[in-house]
């Protein structure tokens, strides 16, 4: 809503210097208005295309979360592939993804839902590691309680959240 009253705001500061300074040119109203209208409207559209647009097939943030929380982990589990087969090598455990490079292993958990990640899901991705031996967990995760952050202190894995903002 504040954009909203900026750009009216400016586009009213401008119209009227640009009429008050068409009206000394001219000598009137009612040409300095004209002028003032004509002047504004031909630097709205040159502004209009020269601006850069961004193309309709990006989706914002927001919209991404979304689509994330719609389709499930299937989409996050193909970008991880898609980002990191040539590094890793991959092994799924699960719904789970277990990268391999070597002696390091990380259990990347996929935990994105309409909640926020939980004690629990904290609990079952340190099992999960365990079992596994891996020595990192990355928690892919649109929102993250204060509680599980308190509970994934006490792992002895490296726990990492890689937010939506980072995701994205």
């Amino acid at each position: 809503m504040g954009k909203v009253f900026d750009k009216v705001g400016i586009s009213m500061v401008a119209a009227l210097l640009s009429f008050l300074l068409f009206y000394r040119l001219m000598h009137s109203i009612l040409l300095g208005a004209i002028a003032a209208i004509l002047s504004l409207a031909i630097l709205s559209l040159l502004f209009a295309m020269l601006r850069p647009r961004y193309p309709k097939e990006v989706l914002s943030k927001r919209n991404f979360i979304r689509y994330v929380l719609l389709n499930g982990s299937a989409v996050l589990k193909k970008a991880v592939e898609a980002s990191f087969s040539e590094s890793f090598e991959m092994q799924e455990v699960g719904e789970q993804t277990l990268l391999l490079n070597g002696e390091q292993r990380i259990l990347i958990y996929y935990a994105y839902k309409f909640g926020s990640l939980s004690e629990d899901d904290v609990v079952k991705s340190y099992r999960l590691a365990e079992a596994n031996h891996a020595t990192e967990i990355y928690a892919l995760t649109n929102h993250l309680d204060r509680k599980a952050l308190a509970v994934s202190e006490y792992i002895p894995q490296k726990f990492s959240v890689i937010n939506a903002s980072t995701l994205y």
